[in-house]
């Protein structure tokens, strides 16, 4: 049976305070992140593998985490040492 095609659904955007100092401190906006991390998302699912959670870094090499609920209602940028979990404010 053929697999359904790849239709990247991310959902509500929330930042986490601290990722959101961390991209300004290294000058950059989420949105080239958010395209790097549906471009990982979609090499993943091309070989099989349901991936929701990449490590991107930043310019200034600090590393932040995008994770993409399973439910694709939500993507959280975060550090990688915040709980996931956690209530963000939205962007």
């Amino acid at each position: 049976m053929a697999r359904e095609p790849f239709v990247y659904k991310r959902g509500e955007i929330v930042i986490t305070p601290s990722a959101a100092d961390a991209l300004g401190a290294a000058g950059e906006r989420p949105e080239i992140h958010l395209s790097r991390h549906v471009y990982q998302m979609r090499r993943a699912y091309d070989r099989g593998i349901e991936k929701l959670e990449t490590l991107q870094t930043l310019h200034d090499g600090t590393t932040i985490k995008i994770i993409t609920s399973e439910d694709r209602q939500q993507t959280t940028i975060s550090l990688p040492d915040e709980d996931a979990e956690q209530e963000a404010p939205k962007q």
